[in-house]
């Protein structure tokens, strides 16, 4: 089966319009999020995919520091023309690789911490982290976007509890 064939809660159908379904419905809540919050949410994503790429490409940090210095952003110690270098160097990562299931891993850390730049980037975090599920094994693909829809909610929800 192929990405575009899950769904939670919905049945988008077997063509690659659906995926961006799936996308448009990430920045639907996304756009109602404050933008660090939305950053912890791309985060997270990507955090469970990057050691795909680690296992590919064990001694390219790029990846792993771009979402380290992220945080550090988020914490106000570094700038963010570092934060714009960083998600660059985790997407020519992603280019450099020849394995498809480090290069989606990759491809998430860069759009998690692009996420600082343009709030609906989070949403390529996720996508790019349900490829690399795809990849491992399509079964994983539905428990993935759950929990990724679950998570964005909760963070929805504790964000409009402060």
């Amino acid at each position: 089966m192929c990405l575009v064939e899950y769904s939670i809660n919905e049945n988008f159908g077997e063509n690659m319009k659906d995926i961006r379904l799936i996308a448009e419905r990430f920045k639907k809540h996304l756009r109602a999020m404050d933008k660090k919050v939305a950053i912890f949410w791309a985060l997270d994503c990507a955090q469970k995919v990057l050691c795909y790429f680690e296992i590919s490409c064990p001694f390219d940090l790029r990846p792993r520091t771009a979402m380290q210095t992220t945080k550090e952003w988020l914490e106000g110690t570094v700038s963010f023309k570092q934060i714009r270098r960083s998600a660059l160097d985790a997407h020519t990562a992603a280019r450099q690789v020849n394995d498809l299931k480090a290069s989606y891993a990759a491809r998430s850390c860069s759009r998690a911490v692009a996420t600082a730049h343009v709030i609906t980037h989070a949403a390529g975090a996720a996508l790019y982290a349900l490829k690399v599920f795809e990849q491992i094994d399509p079964e994983l693909v539905e428990k993935e976007l759950s929990w990724q829809f679950k998570r964005l909610i909760q963070q929805k929800g504790e964000q409009n509890e402060l």
